[in-house]
């Protein structure tokens, strides 16, 4: 996480919060709305979630039948009474890895089963591994060597009852040096997912993705900052950047926000308080839409993160001010963006970023949809 950007005020990092504040918004005691965040846009289910709601969120996944999608997986291990991975087990390890990394990652959940229904299979049971955290620690020491290139970023929990028993949860991020090659015994393939299922690729894909390797590859990056207090209401600001993450420079980026008619603006004044930012901002036809976008000599170095500008806003609501105010939301309502970016060579993204008042207040992630 990068450094603060400024001083947290009175009430800041530190203090712990309890019952309402001034105007009657309830803050958690011992959170802290000051807390800083740099968040990394997640194109998949959101695998912290899965994990901290444990057990019981599995069992939820099941009553709910939750069916396998693009960035979901459900399998059964081959022999759920020893923590040994057989050959099918290394199998789907080795498809699932370089499958989900080949595309956009994924969550796969060991000892769960499936029912299909009307073509969609869809998860229906667990079929607890026993000695689930003996098994887990193969299937982490099996991942390191199951894929070529390796995966950075991978994460592996077990999901254990009160006798040692469970499921276990396999985080697979987007692959950085694609294409990824399944090691797995008898494979030697690369993998790619679509829909709910892996499948081997044919050679021409193999080549696109390599070819594709010298191309530049964007991604949004978000970070929360304090800034003080107005009239002793907590005052943060929503950073927005772009991250490249490839090996090749990015040329002419650009960024367009639209749907800001229902939330927090973005701030005039640029990131230095003179209203300069890295690249112009641009007029567009559209009221609600505002657009950053390079010229010739606006590049994003690999590895590189450029903040553009930010979104600033008020904890609570207050006459004092005009501006927006997180307390506006209403307990069960959202204001959401619509994110587009790109570059040259790399063709535009879309994303849909829904805030809810707490993401906002607690400095929590968002929720992400890809836009298709």
């Amino acid at each position: 996480m990068r450094g603060a950007r400024g001083a947290v005020s009175e009430g800041g990092a530190g203090t712990d919060h309890a019952g309402e504040n001034d105007a009657g918004v309830g803050v958690r005691k011992g959170a802290c709305p000051f807390q800083h965040l740099d968040i990394r846009i997640k194109r998949h289910m959101n695998y912290s979630d899965i994990v901290s709601a444990g057990l019981s969120g599995i069992h939820r996944l099941i009553e709910n039948g939750t069916e396998e999608s693009y960035q979901l997986d459900f399998k059964r291990k081959a022999n759920p009474h020893s923590p040994i991975l057989d050959k099918e087990d290394r199998q789907n390890l080795g498809a699932a890895a370089s499958g989900f990394a080949n595309a956009e990652g994924g969550i796969l959940i060991f000892g769960v089963g499936t029912k299909n229904h009307g073509g969609i299979d869809r998860a229906s049971e667990i079929f607890a591994i026993q000695q689930v955290e003996v098994a887990a620690d193969h299937f982490r020491a099996y991942l390191l060597e199951c894929v070529s290139p390796p995966i950075d970023d991978t994460e592996i929990s077990a999901l254990a009852d009160i006798d040692g028993s469970g499921v276990i949860v396999i985080h697979i991020p987007k692959g950085k040096q694609r294409p990824h090659m399944s090691r797995a015994t008898n494979h030697h393939r690369f993998y790619r997912r679509t829909a709910d299922r892996f499948e081997a690729m044919e050679r021409y894909e193999i080549e696109e993705m390599f070819r594709l390797i010298s191309h530049p590859e964007l991604d949004l990056v978000f970070e929360y900052e304090p800034s003080g207090s107005i009239g002793g209401n907590p005052h943060s600001k929503l950073f927005f950047g772009l991250e490249n993450n490839s090996r090749t420079i990015a040329k002419f980026p650009y960024i367009s926000i639209d749907g800001i008619y229902n939330g927090p603006n973005v701030s005039n004044f640029g990131l230095d308080g003179n209203g300069n930012t890295p690249w112009p901002r641009r007029p567009s036809r559209y009221p609600s839409e505002i657009v950053f976008s390079g010229g010739a000599d606006a590049v994003i170095h690999p590895g590189q993160v450029i903040m553009i500008s930010y979104f600033d806003y008020l904890h609570n609501h207050t006459e004092r001010t005009h501006k927006w105010s997180a307390a506006s939301l209403a307990d069960h309502n959202n204001f959401s963006l619509l994110i587009s970016f790109g570059c040259e060579n790399f063709e535009r993204q879309r994303r849909e970023i829904v805030f809810s008042q707490d993401s906002l207040i607690y400095q929590q992630q968002p929720y992400i949809h890809v836009v298709m």
